[in-house]
């Protein structure tokens, strides 16, 4: 008899198992420790589960995972669940279906996200008529090549062209050029450092932004972004580029290595950038330091997903290669009529790899 019930803390070993056993990755106990029971933002989440499992006599057959995150929305306060990982044994695919919905209708908070939907889970999702985040560019990623020669032969072989190596080098030399007059004509980016935590002047930054738009926009003070970010950076698998103006924090981008096995390539995703007003210059003074931090590391790719309106097309504007991706990212719910009518505009979004697992 297999038995829907939410994931408690004890069931880590069991989960861990399942996750291996599907090919997905799994986390340390340190992780999923930090994960619920460090979070900021825990004492507001009291009762909402950290994921749901199948247990078929005592033993785990498939999970999902439930991340916390907090928002705000013309001047509201959100509790969000985040899909994140999930697995179900294949003799127990059947019950998938019910492992989601069980996390979408009892999730336990205000609105539902996921943000990262593989093949499987966006077949899913269109199933069971869950809403599309209604944000052009979901399903396509900007890519600004690093290492021109490798990026040319994964694109060939990928696409079946005859003599792929042969031609490799000639594609090479255009995504070069293209990268030069794209992001190498932009001057050396000013104003721009990077630091390795987060301070005060994240606080200050946090509270301008919440002020100045009527998006919906997941909380970002430092406490949060330390939670989010911090063991990565010092593990110097995340980097964070800072711009200033007369001393004050304007603008932040949060760079993540993301291997890409099925490309056979390592990326730097922009999983986080935000400015001041949106200010041009300030984005693209980022975008610059990002290009070049990933050239310094030696990546294959540096990668650009979600976001909207005016950042969305200075992206698009100055991208080398989109690149469509197989299925749309981003889906959302709420039980909330208020909300779901609110969230059905455009305008409301500005979703990134921020809002994802």
């Amino acid at each position: 008899m297999i038995v829907l019930r939410p994931a408690e803390s004890s069931d880590y070993d069991g989960v861990v198992a399942c996750l291996q056993r599907n090919g997905m990755p799994a986390w340390t106990p340190g992780q999923w420790r930090a994960l619920w029971e460090e979070h900021p933002s825990r004492h507001d989440f009291v009762g909402v589960p950290r994921g749901f499992v199948l247990d078929a006599d005592s033993s785990i057959v498939g999970t999902i995972s439930s991340l916390w995150a907090k928002y705000r929305f013309r001047g509201r306060d959100l509790r969000a669940v985040v899909a994140g990982r999930a697995a179900v044994d294949a003799e127990h695919r059947a019950n998938s279906i019910r492992l989601f919905g069980e996390q979408l209708q009892h999730a336990g908070a205000d609105l539902y996200l996921n943000g990262s939907a593989s093949v499987t889970t966006s077949k899913v999702m269109d199933a069971m008529k869950v809403p599309r985040v209604p944000q052009a560019g979901n399903d396509v990623a900007l890519l600004w090549p690093a290492r021109a020669m490798v990026v040319a032969r994964v694109g060939l072989s990928r696409r079946r062209v005859p003599l792929a190596r042969l031609f490799a080098r000639p594609v090479a030399s255009l995504l070069e050029a293209a990268s030069a007059i794209r992001l190498h004509s932009f001057a050396k980016p000013r104003g721009v450092d990077e630091v390795s935590r987060f301070d005060s002047e994240f606080d200050a930054f946090w509270q301008s932004m919440q002020e100045r738009t009527s998006q919906l926009i997941a909380v970002r003070d430092r406490t949060t972004l330390t939670w989010r970010y911090g063991p990565q950076v010092a593990a110097g698998e995340a980097h964070v580029m800072v711009a200033r103006k007369a001393g004050l924090l304007v603008g932040y981008a949060v760079l993540v290595r993301r291997p890409r096995p099925s490309l056979g390539v390592t990326a730097y995703v922009i999983h986080d950038l935000q400015c001041l007003n949106d200010e041009g210059e300030t984005m693209m003074a980022l975008l610059s330091a990002a290009w070049r931090r990933t050239r310094r590391d030696g990546l294959d790719l540096l990668e650009w997903s979600g976001f909207s309106g005016i950042r969305r097309l200075r992206a698009e504007r100055v991208a080398v290669l989109p690149y469509q991706l197989d299925v749309w990212q981003a889906y959302y719910f709420t039980k909330d009529p208020v909300l779901r009518r609110e969230l059905a505009v455009t305008d409301a979004w500005s979703f990134s790899s921020y809002d994802s697992d």
